[in-house]
C-alpha cells in the first residue's frame, strides 16, 4: 500500500509500480492538487522532472505540498496608507456602566462518558512489513446517561509516538466509529455514509478528529478496522514498549 497526503486529503492505495508522475495526474482533481505542488517521497522533496522516472514502492508515502504565497508586503503597506488616512481623527469611549450576567449556570456535570476497550494485537519483527486485522472497539462513547443529544467531535491521539518512532518507519491505524445498532456513523460530515467514513492515525499524523452527529443519545464505538506497519532494524530499538498509547478526547460541537 502507498499513501497519497494533499493537505487535509489522506488514501491508502495499491499504486505500487506507477510513477509519481502518473499518480499526481489520478488524484489532481480528486484531491485538487494544483500543478504548482511539489512532490515530497518519504519525506524528500522530488524534482519535477524526477516524477516520471520515479516509481512507488510498498509503504512509500507520497506527498504534495503547495507552499504559501507570501503577502506580508502588501498588508504591511495597506496597513500605513490606513494609518495615513486616519492620521489626526481619533475617537475616545468612556466606560459609563456594568452588567452581571446573573442567568448563566454551570451543566452541573460531564456530557458524556468515555471507557477504554480492547487493543489490536500484533507481532513486530526487525524490517518487517505488517497488517493489523480485525475490528477492535478501543473506545466508548456514552451519552445516554446524561441525555445529551447534541452533536460531538471526538479526537484520538498517540502519547508514545517518540518511543514509537524507534521502532516503525510506517505506523497506520484505520479508524472507523459505530452506534449501538452496529451501524457505521458519517464522521466526516457529508451527510452520507461511504466508504470515506474513515480516518488514518499515523505517527505522522498523531491525532484525528471523528464527528458524530447525534439524533438521540447513544452509545457509540470507536473502532480499528485494520492498519499496516513497517518496522526499523531490530539493532535500533533499544528497550519499551512497541505498541501505541492512544488517548480519546470528546466535546460539544
Amino acid at each position: 500500500m502507498v499513501e497519497i497526503i494533499f493537505g487535509d486529503n489522506r488514501e491508502l492505495a495499491r499504486l505500487e509500480g506507477k510513477t509519481v508522475a502518473e499518480v499526481r495526474k489520478e488524484y489532481e482533481d480528486e484531491f485538487e492538487i494544483p500543478g504548482r505542488a511539489e512532490a515530497v517521497l518519504n519525506g524528500v522533496q522530488l524534482k519535477k522532472k524526477l516524477e516520471s522516472d520515479t516509481k512507488l514502492d510498498e509503504g512509500d508515502e507520497l506527498c504534495f505540498v503547495a507552499k504559501s504565497r507570501i503577502r506580508t508586503p502588501m498588508l504591511i503597506t495597506a496597513a500605513l496608507v490606513a494609518l495615513a488616512l486616519t492620521s489626526g481623527v481619533f475617537a475616545y469611549t468612556f466606560i459609563t456602566d456594568s452588567l452581571a450576567f446573573t442567568n448563566v449556570s454551570s451543566a452541573g456535570g460531564d456530557f458524556a462518558s468515555v471507557s477504554g476497550g480492547t487493543s489490536p494485537t500484533w507481532k513486530t519483527f526487525g524490517q518487517h512489513q505488517g497488517t493489523i486485522t480485525g475490528n477492535t472497539t478501543i473506545f466508548s462513547i456514552n451519552t445516554t446517561g446524561t441525555g445529551y443529544t447534541g452533536d460531538l467531535v471526538s479526537t484520538v491521539s498517540i502519547s508514545n509516538a517518540d518511543s514509537l518512532s524507534k521502532v516503525y518507519r510506517v505506523l497506520s491505524l484505520k479508524i472507523e466509529v459505530y452506534d449501538s445498532g452496529g451501524a457505521k456513523m458519517d464522521i466526516n460530515s457529508d451527510n452520507s455514509v461511504d466508504l470515506d467514513d474513515y480516518t488514518l492515525l499515523t505517527l505522522k499524523n498523531g491525532a484525528v478528529d471523528v464527528f458524530i452527529n447525534q439524533d438521540s443519545s447513544d452509545d457509540y464505538e470507536i473502532n480499528v478496522v485494520s492498519g499496516f506497519y513497517i518496522s526499523h532494524v531490530h539493532a535500533g530499538w533499544g528497550t519499551g514498549v512497541v505498541g501505541p498509547t492512544l488517548f480519546c478526547d470528546v466535546a460539544q460541537r
